[in-house]
């Protein structure tokens, strides 16, 4: 009788831990995972946004050297560029990367467009 009931006991017993085990971590680690995903996701658009900048020759090194930020899926374009095709080019590079939601275009073109 004594070894049933310690059986039962500590079955009852993992039970018990496993369920608050399971349980509180996975919430924490899920809730944790939400709040980071943005940033992680900002960090990653910025980078690919950089590095296809970066491998794009025919901007000049100008151009491949803008500010780029990203924050909740918006990104951020400063510096200058030499002209506005280039500013339009840059910006197109920007929206082509998963995850933009929307481009601040905030270039400025250190050349008059032709005819100014």
């Amino acid at each position: 009788m004594v070894r049933a009931s310690s059986a039962v006991l500590a079955f009852v017993t993992l039970i018990g831990v496993g369920c608050s085990d399971r349980n509180q971590p996975m919430e924490t680690a899920r809730r944790g995972d939400v709040a980071a995903a943005p940033a992680r996701d900002d960090d990653r658009i910025t980078r690919e946004i950089e590095a296809a900048l970066q491998s794009e020759r025919s901007l000049s090194e100008r151009a491949r050297q803008v500010d780029v930020s990203t924050e909740e899926g918006v990104v951020t374009l400063q510096g200058s560029v030499e002209n506005d095709s280039e500013r339009a080019a840059v910006e197109a590079i920007a929206r082509d990367v998963d995850g933009v939601k929307r481009v601040e275009n905030q270039l400025v073109s250190t050349r008059p467009p032709a005819g100014s």
